[in-house]
């Protein structure tokens, strides 16, 4: 059941966290490079480490509160 919810949670992580990275992508190459683009092996990895980032940290908290409760 555990492995479950961290997948659905990692589901539904996923297409924000690759927004975001192609958004830190492209403001990245904005300001440093001369040819603008998406560099999108960046913006994926981006993308997947931080939705394990929040994923453990979700995961986590969640086990925090049911100790305390």
């Amino acid at each position: 059941m555990k492995s479950k919810k961290r997948l659905t949670m990692f589901a539904f992580l996923f297409p924000l966290m690759l927004v975001v990275g192609i958004l830190i992508s492209l403001v990245y190459s904005l300001n440093y490079d001369d040819f603008p683009g998406i560099n999108w092996p960046v913006a994926v990895a981006l993308a997947v480490f931080l939705d394990l980032f929040f994923t453990w940290r979700y995961r986590r908290d969640l086990k925090d509160n049911q100790k305390t409760a």
